[in-house]
Parts: structure tokens; sequence; C-alpha cells
């Protein structure tokens, strides 16, 4: 196979550029990337097909003997790229392709598949192909960060002028939405984002020479940018009032205090942490009228002050009973209801659910509310794909944090360990909120959560030397 081509050259060209494109417009319009995709794939099986030509003109196809050898070429040549998630990706494309089968909705199950399911596994696997060196990524990940800088820049916009200035959205609820159609969206988009900052803020502090490989960060004006970009965000984070998205940024911390390398660090994450839980909470009550515990603070301050006047224990255990009534009837705008639905769904389909892509036809003849979707990506994964679906998905999100944790242990490099454990704290925090929200079944959300793993695994195949050698040309 003749890998000088220049068909193969240029398609792996075009994709290497749409995914550059991809990363960009990603928080921007949706039907941009759709038709990035499209030429993506375009080219991928045109590139593959090229491949295929090459390999088999020396076979004499009327030889029946080397039909199969034929069949060996197609297979080794339209195989994906080698990864250590591959077992785990296909068997659960393998679950959801059975699903097909047993669905309740066949051809929705099907048309979720194909332009879904795959489009995602083939965004990740594609990925990692495609930016296969050192100067790939880096273009890749500056333009991730200048489209990450720009969108929170129009959050604050938003928040200070009532508007953003990407699709003119005005302000809902006080809730910072960006060029999202939702806050809570806009937080785990920034979820991803906001922990790689905080990691190249703190090794900022700690090495300057090691941001010579990323020739965007050479300039001391743009590291000072770097900063602001990383205040913004954490401001943005805020602004969305989600408190799914707070609960998942918990998380991110935590791993990022796990994966320090330094006392100086761990302080830094934990100043972080606690001014952002001492300043904005108080706004989300004003702004929201709610908090981590309760759906309404107004009527749980007009319960407190009725026993403003009684003195010691008695008005301890007065506004402990208010705090233990509110907290029984706190459903986090309505989710706890939506789940029970969830749930006496997966009760008749334990094992295998009712197929992929169908619970908003199924769910109907459950409901107990007006509300379309569970607010509960892993519950409406099992009610789809059964306890088997799930199980296979939290797999493939065990693998990456055991085999990225693994290169962590074992990687001499600062840069690619800076990267990765801020990849691997955004990718925790965004599973977190997918536990409140519908990431998964976003179409921007769920293709940044597979280019994660995509970038997740892109770090941890690359060599210790990569960096060094791009610093030497």
């Amino acid at each position: 196979m003749n890998c000088n081509d220049k068909i193969i050259q240029r398609c792996d060209k075009v994709m290497v550029v749409c995914f550059y494109a991809t990363i960009f417009f990603l928080p921007i319009s949706t039907a941009i990337i759709e038709t990035l995709f499209g030429i993506i794939i375009f080219s991928y099986i045109f590139k593959r097909e090229r491949l295929f030509y090459q390999s088999i003109e020396d076979i004499n196809r009327h030889n029946k003997g080397e039909i199969w050898k034929v069949w060996q070429k197609f297979l080794q040549v339209f195989k994906p790229v080698n990864t250590n998630l591959n077992k785990s990706i296909g068997l659960y494309v393998f679950i959801c392709f059975m699903s097909i089968f047993y669905s309740h909705y066949p051809y929705l199950s099907l048309k979720a598949f194909i332009f879904k399911l795959l489009q995602d596994v083939f965004t990740c696997l594609l990925f990692v192909e495609c930016i296969n060196s050192v100067v790939r990524f880096r273009n890749f990940f500056i333009i991730y960060l200048a489209s990450f800088s720009l969108i929170s820049l129009s959050g604050i916009s938003q928040y200070f002028f009532k508007y953003e200035f990407i699709h003119h959205h005005l302000i809902i609820d006080g809730r910072v939405t960006s060029s999202f159609r939702h806050a809570n969206d806009f937080g785990g988009y920034l979820l991803i984002g906001v922990p790689v900052l905080i990691n190249l803020c703190l090794l900022a502090l700690r090495q300057r020479k090691i941001f010579s490989s990323l020739s965007f960060f050479k300039n001391n004006i743009l590291k000072i940018i770097l900063f602001i970009s990383m205040i913004l965000s954490i401001m943005c984070l805020a602004f969305t009032f989600s408190r799914g998205v707070w609960l998942g940024f918990c998380f991110s911390l935590f791993l990022l205090f796990r994966y320090r390398k330094t006392n100086i660090q761990g302080v830094f994450i934990l100043l972080i942490g606690i001014l952002f839980f001492s300043i904005f909470p108080p706004l989300m009550e004003h702004n929201r009228n709610v908090s981590f515990f309760t759906d309404d603070v107004k009527s749980l301050k007009i319960q407190e002050n009725k026993y403003s006047k009684e003195k010691g224990l008695q008005r301890m255990i007065h506004i402990a009973s208010t705090i233990i009534s509110q907290l029984q009837y706190f459903g986090g705008q309505d989710r706890k209801i939506y789940w029970q639905e969830a749930i006496r769904i997966i009760k008749h389909y334990p094992i295998l659910g009712t197929g992929l892509n169908t619970y908003s036809m199924v769910a109907p003849k459950y409901k107990i509310s007006w509300g379309g979707y569970p607010h509960n990506c892993y519950l409406q994964m099992t009610a789809e794909l059964g306890i088997v679906g799930l199980m296979v998905f939290l797999r493939i999100c065990y693998n990456i944090f055991h085999y990225a944790g693994e290169v962590f242990k074992k990687n001499n490099c600062e840069l690619d360990n800076t990267l990765l454990s801020g990849f691997l704290a955004g990718l925790l925090g965004y599973l977190v909120h997918s536990f409140f929200d519908t990431n998964f079944y976003s179409v921007q959300l769920d293709i940044l959560m597979w280019l994660t793993i995509g970038i997740i695994i892109n770090i941890s195949k690359r060599s210790n030397t990569d960096w060094e050698c791009l610093d030497k040309t």
C-alpha cells in the first residue's frame, strides 16, 4: 500500500481540516458540524477504498484460492485504528445494533444506530487516526481553546449586556446560555474545557518552558489571555446556575486535586473551589430561588423566620425539621418524577430495554407528568438498552479512566500529563452532570464527549519525546 499517494494524502488533509473546523463550530452550529462529519466520512471511505484498490492490484481475482486474500485485505484496510478501547466500544456498538431487532420501533432504532451512534464512534476513532502527529494535535488544541474562549466571552457578554453576540440569544431567567439553547447545555460544554484551562494555568505558573511546545503560548500577552479565559469560563460556568453542572465541577476539581503534582497546585485548586462555592450559591438562590437542597428557598426562609423568636434547642429542632421536610419534597425541578417514569419502563424491560432511540415513543404509556426525557442519561440508556447496555457503556468509561490513569503514572512529559489530567477531569464532570441532564442526547454535547475520548486516547498513545522533537524543529 502506497501511503504516499497524493489522493490519500489529500483525503487525510481534508479530514484533518474538517476536525479543526468541527471543534471550532461545535458550540455554534449543529448543521455545520453535521455537514463536516459528512465530508469526513466521505473522505475516509474514499481514502480507504484507494488503499484497498492498491492492495489487491497484484491479486489474481479469478484464482479461487486467492478470493479469501481479497476479503482479508478488505478487512485489514477498513479495520479501525487500534486503541485500548476498541473491544469495549465494539461491544457497545454490537449491543446497540442487536437492539434494532427487538426494538419496539425498529425504524427509529436503525436510524439512530446509523446516523447517531456510528457518527459518535467514527468521530472518536477517525480523530485518533487523523490527528496522528503532535503538530496536528497542537493546531487542533489551539483552535479548541480559541473557540472555547470565544464562547465564554459571549456568555459573559450575555450576562452583563443581556444578550450574547454569536446568535444574539437573550438571557433567560438570569441564566447564561451563550450560543447554546439552554444553560445546562452550555454548562455541559464548559465542564470539559474549564479543568483543562485550570491545569494549563497551573503549569504556566510552575514551568514556563513547557509552553515553548505550544507556539500559541510563547507570547507572554497570550499567557495572560489564557488566565483571563480561565476566569471568564469559570464565571460562565457559575452563571449557568445549574446545580448538576456545579456538582460535576466539584468532581472535576476533586480529580484535578487527585492528579496534582505539587502542594501549591493543590492549594490553588482548593482555593478555586472555596471561592466558587462561597460566592455563587447566594447568587443562585437570588436568581433561581433554588439551592443544592431545596427547590424553593423563599418558602424555606419563611419557615425559618417563624422560629426566629425561639431560642436554643427548640429553635434548632424546628429548623432541622423544616429542612428535612424540604428535602423530602425536593424534586430537582421535577427530575424526581421523570426518573420514576424511566424506572417504571426499566422494571418492565430490565435486561435488554425497549430499543435504541425509543424512549420518547414508549414513555407516554408510563407518564405521570408532562415531561419528555428523564433528564438522566443513564436511566434513559437503561430504559432503551437495558442493564446490559448500561454496563457495557460504563465499562467503556472505566477503561478510559483506568487506561489513561496508568499512562499518567508512567508518562514523564509534563505537558501531556497536564492535558491528560485536565481532559479526564473534564470528562468526569461531564459524566456526573449527565446524571441530571440529557448530554448524551444532545448532538453537540454527545459529539464533544466522543471527541474528548478521542483526545484522551490521542494523548495516551503519544510518545514522551514528541513535544521535544517539535521544539527542536
